[in-house]
């Protein structure tokens, strides 16, 4: 990734390994510089989003998601977690028609309305 200083994508994959290595601190200073340059960088919102629901602040992550969202690229990963927190919070109608739009984009993928 330091050979790729300008490639959000790929720092934005950085961010993912260092959340999985538990570098909470180092991932969420990563996925944030990302997101200043693309706010909308699915990867980079996934970690800052999954460390915020880590820090007690769910509704900051599912702003952060709703950032994120585009109905026109779909993502399995972020409408994954982007649905599955608005369950966690209250918002059944807006998980189920992001699942169906999951399902739609990937039918292939039985989990959605499980």
């Amino acid at each position: 990734y330091k050979t790729m200083p300008d490639d959000v994508a790929t720092q934005a994959e950085y961010a993912m390994v260092l959340l999985l290595r538990r570098k909470l601190d180092e991932a969420e200073a990563l996925a944030e510089k990302v997101l200043i340059a693309d706010p909308k960088q699915p990867t980079a919102a996934m970690v800052l989003a999954q460390i915020r629901v880590v820090q007690k602040q769910e509704e900051i992550a599912l702003d952060i998601l709703e950032r994120a969202y585009d109905p026109e690229q779909p993502h399995r990963k972020l409408w994954m977690l982007l649905g599955t927190l608005q369950m966690k919070l209250d918002q059944e109608k807006s998980a189920l028609q992001l699942f169906l739009k999951s399902e739609e984009a990937f039918p292939d993928d039985p989990q959605w309305l499980r």
